[in-house]
């Protein structure tokens, strides 16, 4: 049990400090298109964290199997034509660590991404122009747009 909080520690904290980075980043400069990256990539990262924790199941030999990734949750082995089962000490501690692991390790690339400073919006300068749909005639008037005819 010792080992696996070491091995899990030994991943968790600094993907811990690189989300933290993320998370401040983010919400310092308000970027919703990188907050929603955030949001989704959570989610997607908690699922693949359930999924590979308690579904997913790996031969490591012929006669070895286990189910659970990084930290195994269950080692089978094959003896004669039987599988026989070895429940690891505590396996909802690993599954609950795998989960953790794995969401973290889906947000590390949002760090790169959020080191990008937010593209600023171009603001067209003030024309009356624009704001009635077509050019300004002489006497001061909006007159219609070009492609369009006059009544």
């Amino acid at each position: 049990m010792i080992f696996t909080l070491v091995v899990a520690a030994a991943f968790i904290v600094p993907l811990a400090f690189v989300a933290r980075n993320t998370v401040r980043r983010i919400l310092f400069r308000q970027n919703r298109a990188q907050l929603a990256l955030f949001v989704g990539t959570l989610i997607l990262g908690a699922g693949a964290g359930w999924w590979l924790g308690f579904k997913f199941t790996y031969h490591a030999q012929k006669d070895l199997q286990f189910v659970g990734c990084p930290l195994p949750l269950v080692a089978f082995h094959l003896e004669g034509e039987r599988w026989v089962d070895f429940v690891m000490p505590i396996p909802l501690m690993n599954a609950t660590l795998n989960l953790i692991i794995i969401t973290l390790l889906a947000l590390a690339p949002l760090n790169i991404v959020s080191r990008f400073p937010r593209a600023q919006r171009e603001r067209p300068e003030d024309d009356d122009s624009e704001q009635h749909g077509g050019r300004i005639s002489s006497e001061g008037a909006p007159s219609a747009p070009p492609n369009e005819s006059s009544p």
